[in-house]
């Protein structure tokens, strides 16, 4: 499998830990090896800021309402920015595998190939039951 996404992906592929993550999960899948190995001592405080949102004035309570309420392009974009720039762990901290395939159409990632790289995670999880 790591040919064929070195093939699809080229130099890309080096560029986000989380690729090379999501790549050896999807033969797992990510609910059983990730349900209850979570270490608290990273997630924020509700009014801080997560690390992934560097660049925006907001607060994890924030990001959790609009996870659960906000509209469909909050949604999109808050999850766009989890996925692009949280660690692989704080990633299911925030997100179930269901969110991101009900959000998928509004996502905007950066780069073309993390779009490819998830719906192929996603379609590959959903053949497993996940």
């Amino acid at each position: 499998m790591g040919a064929m996404l070195r093939e699809m992906y080229g130099p890309h592929l080096n560029q986000s830990f989380n690729l090379m993550v999501i790549c050896f999960f999807l033969s797992i899948g990510v609910e059983s090896c990730c349900r209850g190995k979570f270490k608290m001592s990273s997630v924020p405080r509700a009014s801080q800021r997560p690390y992934f949102f560097w660049d925006y004035d907001i607060s994890d309570d924030e990001v959790r309402r609009i996870l659960g309420h906000g509209s469909p392009a909050e949604k999109g974009w808050v999850i766009t920015r989890i996925l692009e720039y949280a660690k692989w762990d704080d990633i299911w901290r925030y997100l179930t595998v269901d969110d991101i395939r009900q959000n998928f159409e509004h996502l905007r990632f950066r780069r073309p190939q993390d779009r490819e790289l998830w719906f192929y995670a996603l379609d590959r999880w959903a053949r497993h039951g996940q």
